[in-house]
């Protein structure tokens, strides 16, 4: 606990800093209110006592003023002997913590530092839990528990063994690698809203989303006038996510120097904001994800091998879904209740229409697999869907497997005879809208006229 305490009388000063210092708190003395700021400017206080009267006027309020603008939650008493109620209701409206009169400094200083400590205290508190709270209101109507993870093949049946493990647990650091889209965060949140842990925040960052600045002040949080635009004190998400947990996504594309402090967090529990010099304590679960391949970025010097085996205390891997094909059905089962319930419709899927949606490659795995059937259920027209139309929609549109109805034509062979069915359809559809005149319907359909009349014959329509 550092204090400052400024008076211009050295017999005033060394009264309120003797005491101080026998009871451990670590005391910096400054004469006059210019000192005083200076020493504000450079460093940071937990609390200043300042007289309220120097030479030049009510200099404490200056001193004041200048504290409570580099840090807003600054505590600062002010000491006088000359003392009137005028004066104490303006150091108060100032933002003051205490008006103290010197005659009373013997019997009340220590108290009312003990006080005015508490107050900063809980007044750090209440920002916290406003800030966890706020995030709590966000998780309000989720459920992160095992229904939302989805799967019934064997590798998800591990997942979920492990998961439990976790959760219960509450305190030891996981990793979680996948590929893009595996659903990493979701493991994360279930990992979290099933321990105890849950009642506390859970704080996502996204390392690969922000600059190296940016990335650092949103971790650690920052110091008032610690950069050009550090216009006021920010708590970071370590320091919110106290006694809950913080997820730290895609941790591969984490800075060097970054990395080693996150290293300092891990096993000190502890860390300071940027451009501050305080030490503060946490009790914060540490839960971090990759799709990068940790160990190849260790061998490149792009990754703390330390860091990685304090990050890798418990590991959970999630398979892509390629390989876990015995899940699709159920997904897609899962993401058409989810859509069709938001946008109130009820868009059923043929088997055929399944199996080439099971056969698909899924680069971007699950998140790749909703994202199809959120569009599926916006811009479907009826609510039975057949394989040929998930072409017709824009839905599918790479490389599939065929379906049962279709398992001896080769996959070329397939995609190329669903899209001359759509052609068809679509064709149809515009010239009966121009009543078959050709030139209005190839510029509808983008297309020369010369190509239309070839299109008409070779898919034997009447224009």
């Amino acid at each position: 606990m550092k204090i400052l305490v400024v008076d211009d009388n050295r017999i005033n000063r060394k009264a309120v800093a003797i005491p101080l210092i026998k009871s451990d708190y670590k005391v910096k003395e400054a004469a006059s209110a210019k000192e005083a700021i200076e020493n504000i400017n450079r460093e940071d206080f937990d609390l200043i006592i300042t007289d309220l009267k120097m030479p030049s006027g009510k200099e404490g309020i200056e001193v004041l003023k200048k504290a409570r603008e580099k840090n807003p939650s600054s505590i600062v008493m002010i000491i006088s002997a000359f003392g009137s109620i005028e004066d104490a209701v303006e150091a108060m409206k100032e933002g003051a913590t205490d008006f103290l009169r010197k005659e009373n400094i013997r019997e009340e200083l220590l108290i009312r530092v003990e006080k005015a400590i508490e107050h900063q205290k809980l007044s750090k508190e209440n920002v916290i839990l406003s800030e966890q709270n706020k995030t709590l209101l966000e998780e309000i109507g989720k459920e992160y528990n095992f229904n939302n993870i989805v799967g019934k093949s064997d590798a998800m049946k591990t997942i979920f063994e492990l998961i439990d493990k976790l959760a219960k647990d509450g305190q030891s650091t996981v990793l979680i690698t996948g590929e893009s889209g595996t659903g990493k965060e979701l493991v994360a949140r279930a990992i979290h809203f099933n321990g105890p842990r849950a009642s506390k925040a859970f704080m996502p960052i996204n390392c690969a989303t922000l600059t190296q600045n940016l990335l650092e002040s949103e971790l650690f949080g920052h110091e008032k006038g610690s950069f050009t635009d550090a216009y006021k004190q920010k708590l970071g998400k370590l320091e919110l996510a106290d006694k809950g947990t913080l997820f730290l996504d895609e941790i591969g594309t984490l800075p060097l120097d970054l990395q080693s402090k996150l290293l300092r967090v891990l096993q000190e529990k502890e860390f300071t904001r940027v451009g501050g010099t305080e030490n503060i304590k946490i009790d914060v679960r540490i839960i971090a994800a990759t799709n990068t391949n940790l160990e190849k970025a260790i061998e490149e010097g792009k990754f703390r091998e330390d860091l990685f085996y304090r990050l890798n205390v418990l590991p959970i891997h999630l398979p892509p879904l390629r390989q876990r094909r015995d899940d699709i059905s159920l997904l897609i089962d899962h993401f058409l209740k989810k859509y069709n319930s938001m946008k109130n419709k009820n868009i059923k899927l043929s088997n055929e229409a399944i199996e080439l949606l099971q056969n698909a490659e899924w680069k971007g795995n699950i998140r790749e697999l909703e994202n199809v059937i959120e569009r599926l259920v916006l811009v479907a027209d009826k609510d039975n869907i057949e394989a040929k139309e998930l072409i017709k929609y824009n839905i599918i549109n790479t490389k599939q497997g065929a379906t049962s109805q279709d398992k001896e034509l080769p996959m070329k062979n397939l995609i190329k005879n669903i899209s001359k069915e759509y052609e068809k359809e679509m064709i149809q559809k515009t010239l009966q809208k121009y009543n078959g005149n050709v030139t209005k319907a190839s510029k509808e359909l983008g297309i020369a006229r010369e190509t239309l009349h070839r299109k008409i014959k070779a898919l034997n329509l009447h224009s």
